[in-house]
């Protein structure tokens, strides 16, 4: 049987929560994001947004209210919302998207109802399936069919949610602008200098040089990031 508690001492250090004011916290259910990179949405709803001041009220709006993870509704406090997610919270009219910063912190951006339309996900790799089909497997356990095969892991996708359509495609490619989702850099923002096997050098925004493995890096856009970061 899956226990449901978790330590807060033992939570993720991604959380912005106080560790020691309570025993335990909420463990969310396995999905497909790791637990240091999303957050479970009693979590969410209680300590980043603030429309609840325990889990009892999280469990009762999630169950009374349409909280959307992506456009899709979720009905249970311990489903995750992870990196790059969009949710929103039709009742109170409010939009957020959940990104990392500086401090190795998960964070909410409140969006426009026009930018809680769309969202960015990168392609974790391309599979091809029978009949000459192509799919990209992304992250958050997203997958798209595709005709031609023009796209490549670390490619970063701006996605239509009602649609589930692709509205944009950034390459990995020297020029990108990233965000760091890891290491000792995590929450850097820059553009890629030169690419090295599994290892990047990009440049920050406020002019550092700075090295870092690949898989940490995920396109925000060509030159300039096409989302809100703050």
């Amino acid at each position: 049987m899956t226990k449901l508690g978790l330590k807060r001492i033992a939570s993720p250090k991604t959380w912005n929560i106080k560790k020691k004011e309570f025993k335990f916290s909420l463990k969310p259910f396995p999905g497909s994001f790791s637990y240091d990179l999303g957050l479970p949405l009693g979590i969410l709803l209680r300590d980043y947004v603030g429309c609840a001041n325990n889990m009892r009220e999280a469990k009762y709006i999630v169950n009374h209210h349409d909280i959307l993870i992506n456009k899709k509704k979720k009905t249970d406090i311990h489903h995750i919302a992870g990196l790059m997610d969009v949710v929103e919270i039709p009742s109170l009219n409010q939009f957020f998207r959940i990104l990392i910063n500086k401090k190795g912190k998960l964070y909410l951006v409140k969006l426009s109802k026009e930018d809680a339309e769309q969202t960015l996900t990168k392609i974790k790799n391309i599979q091809l399936l029978k009949k000459g089909k192509i799919q990209l497997n992304l992250d958050g356990g997203k997958n798209l069919l595709i005709q031609k095969e023009k796209f490549k892991p670390g490619d970063s996708l701006m996605l239509d949610l009602s649609k589930n359509k692709i509205k944009e495609h950034f390459k990995f490619e020297k020029g990108s602008f990233i965000l760091l989702i890891g290491g000792k850099h995590v929450g850097d923002t820059g553009n890629i200098t030169e690419i090295d096997h599994k290892k990047i050098i990009f440049k920050t925004e406020e002019g550092k040089i700075l090295e870092t493995l690949k898989k940490y890096a995920y396109v925000l856009g060509n030159q300039k990031s096409t989302i809100k970061l703050e």
